[in-house]
């Protein structure tokens, strides 16, 4: 079967791989800003929270859902989103499109509501949008550049991509929410969700599809394996309370029942085959890759809280003070993509860690405004790069199996 494979994806690669060499720059710029809107639509609604918690009475409780329903759905769908972009190869433009459209068009309905549940509906959508995006961006990336040294370079870009994301987002939507008004967040998204959907349409080549049979229609739509992919989708609520507890103890029977259910499907139709989990290091490499988003999200939640709700300092001001964890990240990209070509990525990987590691001890010294340049401003520059170098490199490692 793995052996077929490459001749299944051959139009696509060819087409993509074959493009000017301007043409595919272009190109792969607005793949990245895919991967910078999904952290920007998280980021810049922090300063908007507030403002829409006041006008829609929304409780401090519920307005979390303005972040969780975005990130359950995103997170929830990526594995089927990573499916659909490899088994429906040939199309992976038009997955990608269909999750930029979405984006576009909820973020756009988001920004006329004014009702709690049907703007936390919204946002949930524009998760499942996103999860559309993310993979098959990442995956035209890699065939765009099928160069092991161009492809780790644009693989590191796009890893950057999100960190400035985050970053930029902080800085946008505190200032939008300062010079006009929380819906004018939403219709950002929806602007730059529209500017991908036109750019992608124009620069990408189209697929050269072959005649598919019914029958191998629906052997691909049945190894998307959406049973296993559900299975494995739960949600928690909080802790301490019913709310929690029962969905805790059923994610844990969900997770039991997806991974007893992926080891009696054939390798070929699993979503994630059991045989991964042989390959050498690859639960340390699943693991590492959760690491930045864990960091960067703990980072980012607890010091805007201090420093806004604590110190009492304003969201262009908080933002302001997250900027090293943006702007370091092209340096440390290009580092990155350096060390991988002159040392075994593994030891590439522990040095990231390492740094991460040491920039992490400096900030819960981080106690008072005075101690910002002392121990926050380096913690911050050290951890983001430590954290990118070793995010940037386990995702190389990664789409040099996949390709």
């Amino acid at each position: 079967m793995a052996a077929d494979l490459p001749k299944e994806r051959g139009p696509e690669d060819t087409g993509l791989s074959e493009l000017s060499s301007l043409r595919k720059t272009v190109l792969l710029i607005f793949l990245c800003l895919a991967q910078f809107l999904d952290t920007f639509a998280n980021s810049s609604l922090f300063a908007a929270i507030p403002p829409i918690s006041v006008q829609l009475n929304i409780t401090n409780a519920d307005s979390v859902w303005l972040i969780s329903g975005y990130q359950l759905t995103f997170a929830s769908l990526l594995l089927v989103s990573g499916r659909l972009s490899d088994l429906y190869n040939p199309t992976s433009e038009y997955v990608f499109l269909s999750g930029a459209a979405a984006i576009s068009a909820f973020s756009l309905a988001a920004g006329f509501v004014r009702v709690q549940v049907p703007l936390i509906i919204l946002r949930a959508l524009m998760g499942v949008g996103a999860a559309l995006t993310v993979p098959s961006a990442l995956y035209l990336i890699i065939h765009l550049f099928p160069d092991p040294a161009e492809q780790s370079k644009a693989v590191a870009l796009f890893g950057a991509s999100a960190a400035l994301g985050n970053v930029i987002g902080l800085i946008i939507g505190a200032l939008i929410v300062t010079y006009s008004s929380w819906p004018w967040v939403f219709y950002t998204f929806a602007i730059i969700g529209a500017a991908l959907v036109i750019a992608v349409m124009i620069l990408s080549p189209s697929p050269q599809r072959a005649h598919v049979s019914a029958l191998d229609k629906a052997r691909r739509f049945h190894r998307l394996d959406l049973a296993g992919v559900f299975l494995l989708t739960g949600s928690v609520n909080g802790w301490n309370t019913a709310r929690c507890l029962a969905p805790f103890v059923i994610s844990l029977f969900l997770i039991a029942g997806f991974f007893i259910w992926e080891a009696r499907l054939p390798e070929d139709m699993a979503a994630i085959p059991p045989s991964l989990w042989r390959v050498t290091n690859f639960g340390i490499l699943a693991a590492s890759a959760t690491l930045p988003f864990m960091w960067w999200g703990a980072v980012q939640l607890l010091f805007s809280w201090i420093w806004q709700n604590v110190y009492g300092w304003s969201s262009i001001m908080a933002a302001v003070h997250f900027l090293p964890l943006g702007l370091l990240g092209f340096p440390m990209n290009i580092l990155s993509s350096i060390l991988q070509q002159k040392f075994p990525l593994k030891w590439v990987i522990f040095f990231g860690q390492f740094v991460a590691i040491a920039g992490t001890l400096l900030l819960p010294f981080g106690d008072s405004p005075q101690h910002y340049w002392r121990f926050v401003f380096p913690g911050f520059c050290l951890g983001t790069s430590g954290i990118t170098i070793a995010f940037t490199t386990v995702k190389f490692v990664f789409s040099f199996r996949h390709g």
